[in-house]
């Protein structure tokens, strides 16, 4: 048998309305609430975007070669904020500025972290000077 989705508007009121996306066996996939709160596996999602589930996670593909990416901002997002970018052909992230131009730190495919250098040879590497104190 094919599988069969079903498309309906939930909203018990004027001020519940939303739009619920249901497997063939009525089970919740995707709800988008009159809030703009999107849920993958809820139908109250909590946030902007809410996963709930035994397999809750989100994955990031981009195709072409260059570096998946999440930008945070909490201002103009084309100069105020920063990313976390997954780093092309090697396992790892780097942790940058919002147009990724500068890069602050990052995890390479060893596990090693460094601050300041894009080749961190040790599981701690700072470059450029620091300061360690004990409260």
């Amino acid at each position: 048998a094919a599988n069969k989705w079903i498309i309906q508007n939930n909203g018990l009121s004027e001020s519940t309305d939303q739009l619920d996306f249901l497997n063939e066996i009525g089970g919740q996939t995707l709800s988008i609430l009159q809030s703009g709160n999107v849920g993958i596996g809820t139908s109250s999602p909590l946030t902007q975007f809410h996963v709930e589930g035994l397999s809750a996670g989100i994955s990031l593909h981009r195709t072409g070669g260059q570096e998946p990416f999440i930008s945070l901002s909490t201002g103009n997002y084309t100069t105020e904020g920063a990313q976390i970018r997954g780093l092309t052909g090697a396992e790892g992230l780097r942790f940058t500025n919002v147009t990724a131009t500068t890069e602050w730190a990052r995890f390479n495919s060893l596990g090693n972290f460094g601050i300041g250098t894009t080749t961190p040879s040790a599981k701690l590497e700072v470059s450029g000077g620091g300061l360690l104190s004990q409260t």
